[in-house]
């Protein structure tokens, strides 16, 4: 009895009469890594059944033959939303040069979904073009009105210093507001916000913003930036009377890696507010404090003489 050959079972079950067999081959071929599945899956992105097509689009990443290329291109025109997102995602893994024009056509779909994995594809392309227009694409997005803080936010690693960038978290816009504390929290190199003090004293005023936006981008800044400057601003602020500024530090304190916040957190978890409850509860488990608070059995501070304020 001749061997069997899996591989050659499920391709033949790509053309099978039955929609079910025919989608359960186009995802289990992309995971078997074997080359031979290229062709057939290929010819399955033309298949009646717009979920074949998605998953032999997706199918075609894993296995990530160049000749998929051009055949992934013409997916991203497909009628399902679901078939672009996977040929989008498939070409980024592939990382064909080809595919760079259809993927900046694809950051205008329709579809918010298709939009970002073409975004997502094309931030993975080392291609001088693919970042040129891509910027472009993103210029392109932004209202006019913000256009001026982005500007400044982009040419942000010319600068010595942050000052120039602080006058828009006083903005009177919410919109110029949110968008420079998002901003600020999207810094690669925030480790040289440590020694500004001008701009942590803004960062720190910021906690008050009556946007939440705002403030829980800031508070999660204050909370990674992890100076005794920065933790002590927001432990003070969970006494604050605004219980919507009290769940804003208390998951910005999940952000630092100090030991000592994590029994800060802890505690709050007995704030007269549901709310700000239910946000230490999230801090502790999103920052993965949880071990850490199950195996504390005090309160001791030791370290950076009384540090937090113990």
């Amino acid at each position: 009895m001749a061997g069997f050959n899996e591989i050659e079972y499920l391709k033949e079950g790509l053309k099978d009469g039955n929609k079910n067999v025919k989608r359960f081959a186009a995802r289990v071929l992309g995971e078997c890594g074997d080359l031979s599945a290229v062709e057939s899956l290929i010819q399955s992105l033309n298949d009646k059944d717009e979920c074949v097509v998605d998953y032999a689009a997706s199918s075609l990443g894993g296995l990530k033959d160049k000749r998929a290329v051009k055949p992934l291109i013409k997916v991203l025109s497909h009628k399902y939303w679901a078939a672009r997102c996977s040929a989008a995602n498939s070409l980024r893994c592939l990382g064909d040069p080809t595919a760079i024009d259809p993927l900046i056509q694809a950051l205008n779909d329709i579809n918010d979904e298709v939009r970002y994995y073409a975004e997502e594809a094309l931030q993975e392309f080392d291609d001088e073009r693919a970042v040129e227009l891509l910027n472009k694409f993103h210029e392109s997005q932004i209202p006019e009105y913000l256009k001026e803080v982005f500007n400044a936010f982009n040419t942000v690693n010319k600068f010595k210093t942050f000052e120039s960038l602080i006058q828009y978290l006083s903005d009177e816009n919410d919109k110029v507001r949110e968008y420079a504390a998002e901003s600020f929290w999207e810094l690669k190199d925030n480790r040289r916000l440590k020694d500004d003090t001008r701009t942590v004293d803004a960062l720190i005023q910021s906690l008050n913003d009556k946007s939440k936006v705002v403030r829980d981008n800031i508070a999660c800044l204050l909370g990674k930036i992890d100076t005794q400057t920065t933790l002590e601003s927001l432990i003070q602020n969970l006494k604050n009377n605004n219980p919507d500024i009290r769940k804003s530090v208390v998951f910005g304190l999940g952000n630092s890696k100090n030991k000592l916040t994590t029994e800060i957190i802890f505690k709050t978890l007995t704030d007269e507010n549901a709310s700000v409850r239910l946000s230490a509860a999230n801090s502790l488990l999103f920052s993965m404090k949880v071990p850490s608070v199950l195996t504390s059995r005090d309160y001791r501070c030791k370290e950076n003489n009384n540090f937090l304020g113990c």
